[in-house]
This record gives C-alpha cells, structure tokens and sequence, in this order.
C-alpha cells in the first residue's frame, strides 16, 4: 500500500491493555518492568501464532492491537484472548517470584469498516471499528470485565453466548452501542 492509497474494508480489533501499569513501572523499575511486559507479550505471540488469521498491528506501551479480515475469525480472537489468560494464570507463580506481581488484562473486541492506509512506511487504519474498540476497552474496569465486545461481534459470531452490559454512548460517537460481556467473565 502506498502513500494516500485507502482501502476501505471489513476488519475486526482486539485491543489488549495491561491493567495497573503505571503502579507496575514504579514498583519495579523501568528495565525489570520492561522485562515483565515483554514476558507476558511474548507469551501472547506464542499463543497468537496459533491462530494464523490474527495478525498484530502494533504495540505500543503496555498495549497490543491484533487485527483480521475474516467474521469468523472474531471467535477466534476472543479464544486467542482467553487461551493469554489462562497461560498468564498458569505462570503466576513465576511472575510472583520473579517480579512479585501478576499481570493483569483487560481488552475489548469490535468489528466493522475500516480504512487502510500507509503513513511514513507504517500500516494505519482509521475509522469507527478501530476507535470504537479502544473506548469500549476503556470501558472494561466500570463494567468489571476483562473482555467487552462491541455490538458488531453478534453478527460477526452468530450463536455465541454474551452477557449484555448495557447501551453506550462512546466518546466522539453520535449513535449508541450496546456492549457485552462473556459469562463468567
């Protein structure tokens, strides 16, 4: 894709973002946090290198965006989500010993239209899909959910058990959104 060449497609977003992590930057220091961070990250690679139609978009702090072209690739972003989860669960007790802390994730899933771009040689995207699902990841520790999916997910994943959280407005949206959670989440 070239410079001011757009390409208007369907996508989905998973926007994954690590809880508390200013506390975890002052408690234990810069490098041992950038250690920690970078553990749990590549905890996710491994597990998302199983679901081949995911594909990462950008890290960027504490943060991850994974993106897919496919509906049926929503459910598994959201078994991608849970498997990170529970390998995180699983490793709690290294964590503990080696940092005396747990991770701790909450993120948000969303589908729609998307506009693909390329900016100074990166790969952007613009539009509601992408900026939704960052306000509905927002949205995560009000509700007390370490997953919210956005209306859209129904269509994109007819048949899967959700939760219904309530009806949104989100920030810089003119239309309300009605969002939802996972069962026992």
């Amino acid at each position: 894709m070239t410079e001011n060449n757009f390409k208007i497609e369907p996508r989905g977003f998973l926007f994954i973002d690590l809880q508390a992590s200013m506390e975890k930057v002052d408690r234990l220091g810069l490098l041992a946090y950038s250690s920690f961070i970078n553990v749990c990250f590549n905890t996710l690679e491994k597990i998302r290198q199983n679901f081949p139609n995911i594909e990462v978009h950008q890290y960027a702090g504490d943060g991850v965006i994974l993106t897919w072209t496919a509906t049926e690739t929503t459910a598994q972003a959201i078994a991608c989500f849970q498997q990170f989860l529970n390998a995180l669960e699983a490793e709690a007790s290294f964590f503990e010993e080696e940092y005396q802390t747990t991770p701790s994730f909450s993120a948000a899933i969303n589908w729609g239209e998307a506009v693909e771009s390329s900016l100074g040689g990166f790969r952007v995207f613009y539009g509601n899909a992408i900026n939704s699902t960052a306000r509905l990841q927002s949205l995560c520790s009000h509700y007390e959910q370490n997953l919210i999916l956005g209306e859209a997910v129904l269509t994109a994943c007819p048949g899967l058990e959700l939760v219904y959280l309530n009806r949104v407005y989100l920030k810089g949206m003119t239309t309300a959104m009605e969002i939802y959670g996972l069962p026992d989440n």
